[in-house]
């Protein structure tokens, strides 16, 4: 693998499957636009799911700074407002499931996830 490889995976991807509802989130949150891309892609796929559930897997992030979990806030708070909930699954050892639940965030094992039902409550609020 090459410098030029390993600075490739940690781009920011978002990959959308509406009709799942699910958004994976892969690479790293660096830069301001970075974060507003999160936020924008959550509100939007959220706005796909009116009184349903988003689940949002960052298992493969390599870089969760505040200003992400900010737009993860954010993204909440808006779908919310719609009515959708946004279910935040992270594989167990992951950076961002070590980042969220040490600034208090209920995260979910992506396969455990798919497993259980999901019309429980929510499983975080911003408030």
């Amino acid at each position: 693998m090459t410098a030029e490889d390993e600075q490739d995976t940690d781009l920011l991807e978002l990959a959308s499957d509406i009709d799942h509802g699910r958004v994976t989130v892969t690479g790293g949150v660096f830069t301001d636009l970075d974060a507003r891309r999160l936020e924008h892609e959550l509100i939007d796929a959220a706005g796909t799911q009116p009184g349903g559930t988003l689940a949002v897997d960052l298992s493969g992030v390599t870089f969760l700074p505040s200003r992400a979990i900010r737009s993860l806030v954010m993204a909440q708070r808006s779908a919310s407002a719609r009515g959708t909930t946004l279910r935040l699954l992270a594989a167990e050892g992951s950076l961002s499931r070590r980042m969220l639940r040490a600034v208090g965030f209920d995260v979910q094992d992506p396969i455990a996830a798919d497993e259980d039902s999901q019309d429980g409550p929510p499983p975080w609020t911003a408030s």
